[in-house]
């Protein structure tokens, strides 16, 4: 509803913006003028993981609709991104169970690769001190990393419903916007 008033002040014109996730269409219209980069964590190659390939199995689309909230072009099809301007690094992590091995290689990858902003949509509700270290670097390196505040609903300030362990997740580390 305020986007319009947001946009007098920017679009996101030189804003770099990781998107880390299980999947991605690099290709859609929405997104393939604003990708700079693409990168699968898990097999440690420069295409990301392609969601046509997740969703036989069952999985994908989240990464593709979660980079075009945050920058899809302003092209006349489809929908427009909170940020038009703005370009983006993909990042794929799979939507099964990853390392941290991973996990900070897709850190590292945005590091290394410009971002400006690490946005992730996920979260393990258990982070690991490397994982959590890693994520520190970025914050020490002035980019803003962006967390979903849990997307299962659980309430973080109590013990995991499932497994009875106390509830440690990403977004309420102090370098990290949780977001609800």
């Amino acid at each position: 509803a305020n986007i319009k008033k947001a946009w007098t002040l920017t679009k996101g014109v030189g804003s770099v913006i990781a998107i880390i996730d299980d999947s991605f269409n690099a290709a859609h219209e929405d997104l393939k003028d604003n990708v700079i980069a693409t990168y699968d964590a898990i097999t440690k190659t420069t295409k990301a993981l392609d969601e046509d390939f997740l969703n036989t199995n069952g999985f994908g689309a989240h990464g593709t609709a979660v980079a075009g909230i945050a920058a899809a072009s302003a092209n006349e099809t489809g929908v427009i991104g909170v940020a038009p301007d703005a370009k983006l690094i993909l990042i794929a992590i799979g939507a099964d169970t990853n390392t941290d091995s991973q996990i900070i290689d897709a850190f590292d990858f945005a590091l290394k690769n410009g971002a400006n902003v690490v946005s992730c949509s996920w979260g393990t509700f258990n982070v690991s001190s490397a994982v959590n270290a890693k994520i520190k670097e970025l914050y020490d390196n002035n980019i803003t990393v962006v967390f979903a505040a849990g997307n299962d609903g659980y309430n973080l300030d109590e013990v995991h419903p499932e497994d009875g362990s106390v509830i440690n997740d990403e977004s309420e580390l102090p370098w990290v916007i949780g977001v609800g």
